[in-house]
């Protein structure tokens, strides 16, 4: 989920999950990050600090072969989920493991 953080934060530490950083500098710049993962820690004084594995501004993300990485996307009963066509009937109605 998303997470922004004011003047006068209330402490707190937080887990990063893969995702877009956004920093808003003083001077009203913004930059952009994509995190793989990592942790936040919002201190009293409303400093941060943030710890990334990776970390990569937008510009050099290279988004072409993400496609390679993706794994398949399986059904609640691990097998790969197959359009309804290709299924045969035995296939089309699992039995429920419970």
């Amino acid at each position: 989920g998303a997470f922004g953080i004011l003047a006068a934060h209330v402490p707190t530490l937080q887990v990063l999950r893969p995702g877009l950083v956004v920093v808003h500098a003083e001077d009203g710049t913004t930059s952009k990050y994509f995190v793989s993962s990592g942790s936040i820690a919002v201190n009293a004084d409303s400093s941060v600090q943030l710890l990334a594995e990776e970390a990569v501004t937008l510009d050099m993300l290279d988004l072409g072969p993400r496609r390679t990485w993706r794994r398949p996307k399986r059904s609640c009963w691990g097998r790969l989920t197959r359009p309804r066509e290709q299924r045969s009937r035995s296939e089309s109605r699992p039995t429920r493991p419970w």
